[in-house]
């Protein structure tokens, strides 16, 4: 009997230690597991600092015109504050160091692939591990653009990150109990260990090392005493993302530390379990009796129950002999340390989650920043993109005006570009007139605005301010009376240059808010300071071209004017076939007027004269003072007979003019003229204007008060053959 209750209990109780022993194994190798994904995190969140301080030295603009003198000293102060750069260097965009410190740099970058990518993009780019040729250490180059003072790229700056620093930094954050951590990269090489250990760093991983490294990304795995170290060790292996690569972190931990617990208990449950069935077999020796029998049935009911996983039960207080006390003592403190043990491994289990959950949390939290980071430099580059299409469209607006020669030709422009300039609002521009008394309307673009196309000043709120003036319909504030639209805001921007008001230009603002309206109002102003001083320049090139061309008694072209448009006319007339004519007038007895009633009643007459050119002769002619009380007019597609019927109209209406001076009548006003039609009357425009002289003189001499017309040659030539008189001469008095 005894020996068939000693075998189930041995068998029992054997389990019991085996399963307590492979409980502690798996605790273990699961903490080693979780203290490589810890340390992998970790590294993970040290290279986002790293690229965090590469921007953040970019974006302080310590970096912008960067000289030899004081660079070394600028990448001091920076490595000072960054302890994970081995070398930091400052090159041109053509890859050409200009200073660097921590390392050798004099060879030339341009044909890195992380170089170039540095010049494409404003993100951080990596290159591949490489060995120092100086510390003979594994580092990572990393390199980043920035820009120069005025814009655009002024050069890379290119750090070399020391990957032995950098792990020893993650290992120093992160709490472990491995025994040592090695970095390693896909291809084998060792990139750093921590602690520093042999002379492995920068060689390949022994081959037996390799492949329990990489066995332990699945499950811990155990290897004898190798290159890396001189005892038995377990690793476990994790993988990470870091700097554009795949690389590999390994925890090891002494497999005689690791598992020395697992064998203690292991020798103190077998010594239990030999004292146990030494008592149990002298027992079943011994005691034979119901007695025993109870005691021992109460054990074996507990041990099965225990086997079934049931930690908490108890056998009590177990009556007879008192080596079955012990036993049932024994028993009771063989149940509670495994149920201790169990808790022990669920509070594991909820730390190693613990631990899990806050590593998930941390990273969501890193995502949600980077995002974050992301979505505010998108907003950046997308502002800055749309400023610099505004500064462009601005500059080509106004390099337009600029080389326009009339308003007429710069409002044209504002029609066609103004669209560009606010993004297809509508508008329209007015400009004040010489009377300054009212606006208006010379460019509308798009729809333009809807609302008067001339008004006076005071109509506009922006010119009653003196300043840009914006309404935005339900948000205060009245809307100019010279637009008409109620749906819609508008922004009035007055046009003002060097004290003088030039116009007004109103752009509609469709459905924009007081902000965005605001911001809109704020660019148009300094677009409109840079339009105005062109508009400005035209109108000034444009006034001093009239006031070189015109005459200012009469309001007429000058004889500089009219010579230009005759040599363009002539020209026309001889490439088409279409004649025109031209008519020299002079004021009969002119110095009679000037003796009798003085100057300025001479002054009065010549302005009558050149007020009835202007209202008498059609639009297209071009009436000029030709000299003193001379005057010529130049009539377009029109022959020696029509310009004969014109001018002869002219002179009456000039006889029957009233003009008055002073309260004194100063008429009749009469006046010679002559007319010659080209280029039947000269080769060239003088020729032409000769002619005419010539007919005016036959008019003097002929009585004054008269219209002569210059005889045709072709005519004159057949008169001459048969013996008739001239033909070619009309005369009208």
């Amino acid at each position: 009997m005894g020996v068939v209750i000693m075998v189930p209990c041995a068998v029992l109780i054997g389990l019991m230690i085996v399963d307590t022993n492979n409980s502690r194994h798996m605790i273990r190798n699961e903490n080693l597991k979780a203290e490589a994904q810890v340390i992998a995190v970790d590294l993970q969140r040290t290279i986002g600092s790293v690229e965090d301080m590469l921007f953040t030295v970019v974006a302080s603009n310590q970096l912008q015109g960067t000289r030899l003198g004081s660079c070394p000293e600028l990448l001091s102060v920076i490595a000072g504050k960054y302890d994970l750069f081995s070398s930091l260097s400052v090159l041109t965009t053509g890859g050409d160091p200009i200073c660097s410190i921590g390392g050798s740099q004099s060879a030339n970058l341009a044909d890195r692939a992380y170089f170039r990518d540095a010049l494409q993009s404003r993100n951080v780019q990596v290159g591949t591990a490489v060995i120092g040729r100086l510390s003979g250490k594994p580092v990572v180059p990393v390199a980043i653009q920035f820009e120069g003072p005025a814009g655009g790229i002024e050069g890379v700056l290119v750090a070399g990150v020391d990957l032995q620093r950098f792990l020893d930094t993650t290992t120093l954050q992160a709490t472990i109990s491995a025994h040592d951590v090695t970095l390693w990269a896909s291809d084998g090489m060792v990139l750093a260990r921590s602690p520093v250990a042999g002379d492995l760093v920068g060689k390949p991983l022994p081959d037996r090392e390799r492949v329990v490294f990489l066995d332990g990304l699945r499950d811990p795995a155990a290897i004898g005493a190798g290159q890396l170290s001189s005892d038995a060790e377990v690793y476990a292996t994790a993988s990470v993302d870091a700097f554009g690569q795949t690389l590999f972190v390994t925890v090891g931990d002494d497999a005689r530390v690791l598992y020395a617990e697992a064998r203690s208990m292991a020798v103190r449950s077998g010594i239990g379990v030999t004292i146990l069935l030494a008592v149990v077999l002298a027992l079943s020796f011994t005691l034979a009796s119901w007695s025993v029998r109870q005691p021992v049935g109460r054990l074996v009911r507990a041990a099965e129950r225990l086997t079934r996983g049931e930690t908490g039960v108890r056998v009590g207080e177990v009556g007879g002999a008192d080596e079955l006390r012990r036993l049932g003592e024994a028993f009771d403190e063989m149940a509670a340390t495994l149920e201790e043990r169990q808790q022990a491994s669920e509070r594991a289990e909820g730390e190693l989650r613990r631990v899990l959950d806050d590593l998930e949390h941390r990273v969501e939290e890193r995502t949600r920043e980077l995002s974050a980071v992301s979505a505010e430099a998108t907003g950046r580059a997308q502002a800055l993109e749309a400023r610099k299409y505004f500064d462009e469209t601005l500059a080509r607006v106004t390099e337009l005006i600029q080389a326009c020669q009339t308003m007429d030709e710069a409002m044209h422009v504002l029609e066609t570009t103004m669209p560009d300039l606010t993004l297809g609002r509508r508008g329209a521009a007015a400009l004040l007139r010489q009377s300054r008394d009212v606006l208006e309307e010379a460019a509308r673009w798009g729809e333009g605005i809807a609302g008067e196309t001339t008004y006076v000043p005071d109509a506009c709120w922006s010119l009653r301010l003196g300043r840009p003036y914006s309404h935005v319909p339900g948000y205060g504030g009245p809307g100019c009376r010279h637009v008409h639209e109620t749906g819609d805001g508008h922004v009035c921007l007055p046009v003002f240059v060097q004290g003088q008001t030039l116009g007004v230009i109103t752009i509609s603002t469709g459905g924009m808010g007081p902000e965005a309206a605001g911001r809109f109002l704020n660019d148009m102003e300094t677009a409109i300071a840079s339009i105005g001083l062109a508009l400005f320049n035209v109108r000034l090139r444009q006034s001093l071209r009239e006031l070189s061309i015109r005459d200012p008694l009469t309001g007429l072209h000058n004889r500089r004017f009219a010579e230009e448009v005759l040599d363009k006319e002539f020209a026309r007339a001889r490439r088409s076939g279409v004649p025109f004519s031209v008519l020299m007038m002079d004021v009969d007895h002119f110095k009679r007027f000037n003796d009798s009633h003085g100057h300025e009643a001479g002054d009065r007459v010549l302005k009558e004269v050149g007020q009835l050119i202007a209202s008498e002769f059609r639009e297209g002619d071009v009436g000029c003072r030709f000299g003193g009380e001379e005057f010529l007019v130049l009539l377009h597609e029109t022959d020696a007979a029509e310009a004969f019927e014109r001018a002869d109209h002219f002179r009456k209406a000039l006889k029957a003019a009233p003009v008055v001076h002073a309260g004194e009548m100063l008429g009749p006003v009469t006046i010679s003229i002559g007319v010659a039609e080209a280029p039947r009357d000269g080769a060239s425009p003088l020729a032409v204007v000769a002619a005419a002289d010539a007919a005016l003189y036959r008019a003097k001499a002929a009585g004054r008060d008269r219209v002569v017309v210059t005889e045709d040659p072709r005519s004159r030539a057949a008169d001459l053959a048969t013996g008739g008189a001239p033909a070619g001469m009309l005369v009208a008095s």
